[in-house]
């Protein structure tokens, strides 16, 4: 009945010391959750995906001295936890703590029709949502492998543009301003012999002939072309579009907006989900320097950046939000070791585990970038047995674009954290992906 994934919770309970309050009793909840499953909610006030009002089994009801201060739903089935803040109440998503410092009891519940009011104790309350939702979860199966279908995209059935759609011409305009001093930064690495490649990846560029054709004419006129070979969307700083990484269902490849490869497939290029799709990006982007407030110039290798960081960074730029199309850049100081110790760059990485690209997405950013290249942690996060997990949160569900092998480090020593920023992928028909050099213009 209720198309969930299985939801793992680890409870620590107990009595809190109150400051500067006369609350008497406090609870510490720390939950994991180990696949896109719930939506916790507040019937509050407006969310941000513009939803009000959610319908749920199960509402939870938060009092400070018999005051209430609002409700908290769990909806099932949806995404991961996304959160709206009410007085007296301090709530961090996804493996992060959620801290209830309010009497807490059960307001009712309603299950097929049937209404019963209760109150309860603080850990008889948090016993009932552990018990109900592990019930439910159990034996359900996944409709992927990466938990509910994704598909259709907010966008429509058709969409190929995913996340880009919420840069709108406001958000153009926003950017603009953002331009006070002229100064140019140019993120994008040199393309080079030598430079770190994944895997079997390879580049090449030479010039054929030197010179390649002449002397013509009376003026004796030379020339010199070149001749690439390579995976040109996939070398270098490179965006990763939206035909990029999909998942085997069953016996079909799902990619962005459930569109099969079997449909769209072809070894000249693919049919939906190109890069020339995208269209120029010019939007505005934020620097988050989570390696200056780890206080380290580089984060170690294996390092899982998460939401408490990145909200540390966020704090750091004196912003007070991220805003759906922003396009949100990752300083680590890893990309230090670019064409400096290729070896150590490539073997492994600091990044955003799944919990923080779900705080990312629920932003409803248009694109992340890093100075590493993957964007997410190596080991990945989620175990052995997980490859490229963020890859799939981020493209396939979302359609937010990743930018990777990015040089970051002069807009962090500059401390440049706001900026318009602007990219343009090469327009190539049916590609993957595509070099480039992105622009921030302060």
């Amino acid at each position: 009945l209720l198309a969930i994934q299985p939801v793992d919770l680890i409870l620590a309970c107990g009595i809190l010391p109150c400051r500067k309050s006369r609350m008497q009793t406090g609870l510490f909840f720390r939950t994991i959750f180990s696949a896109p499953s719930c939506r916790m909610m507040s019937k509050t006030g407006p969310g941000v995906d513009g939803h009000s009002d959610q319908v749920s089994p199960w509402r939870l009801k938060c009092f400070v001295n018999k005051n209430p201060i609002g409700k908290i739903s769990l909806v099932l089935p949806g995404s991961l936890p996304s959160f709206w803040y009410t007085p007296g109440l301090k709530i961090e998503t996804t493996k992060g703590i959620i801290l209830f410092k309010v009497h807490v009891c059960l307001q009712r519940i309603s299950w097929k029709g049937n209404f019963v009011s209760h109150r309860l104790t603080i850990l008889a309350c948090v016993t009932f949502v552990v018990v109900t939702v592990g019930s439910v979860s159990l034996g359900q199966k996944q409709e992927t492998p990466i938990g509910p279908r994704w598909w259709p995209s907010e966008w429509g059935p058709d969409d190929q543009k995913g996340a880009l759609n919420h840069i709108t011409p406001a958000k153009v305009l926003q950017a603009n301003q953002l331009i006070k001093q002229g100064k140019i930064y140019e993120l994008g690495q040199v393309y080079e012999p030598g430079m770190p490649l994944g895997g079997s990846r390879f580049y090449s560029l030479t010039i054929p002939g030197v010179p390649t054709s002449g002397p013509l004419g009376a003026n004796k006129l030379v020339s010199n072309d070149e001749l690439f070979s390579g995976q040109i969307g996939q070398v270098g700083t490179q965006l990763d579009g939206l035909g990029h990484v999909g998942v085997r269902v069953g016996n079909k490849d799902l990619f962005y907006n459930g569109f099969d490869l079997a449909d769209f497939g072809d070894g000249q290029g693919l049919k939906k989900l190109g890069v020339e799709n995208m269209g120029p990006v010019f939007t505005r982007g934020i620097l988050l320097d989570v390696a200056r407030v780890a206080g380290v110039r580089r984060l170690p290798p294996d390092y899982i950046i998460t939401p408490a960081d990145l909200q540390k960074a966020l704090d750091a730029t004196g912003l007070k939000n991220i805003e759906p199309g922003d396009v949100v850049l990752l300083h680590t100081g890893h990309g230090d070791l670019w064409m400096v110790d290729n070896d150590t760059y490539s073997a492994t990485e600091p990044g955003i585990g799944m919990a923080a690209a779900r705080w990312l997405t629920d932003r409803k950013i248009s694109m992340v970038g890093a100075d590493t290249w993957g964007i997410e942690v190596v080991p990945f996060d989620g175990g052995p047995d997980q490859i490229a997990p963020v890859h799939h949160w981020n493209i396939t569900r979302h359609g937010i674009y990743h930018l990777e092998n990015l040089k970051l480090s002069e807009l962090a020593a500059d401390k440049v954290y706001t900026f318009a920023f602007i990219y343009v992928p090469l327009p190539l028909k049916g590609a993957t992906g595509s070099p480039g050099s992105p622009l921030a213009v302060k």
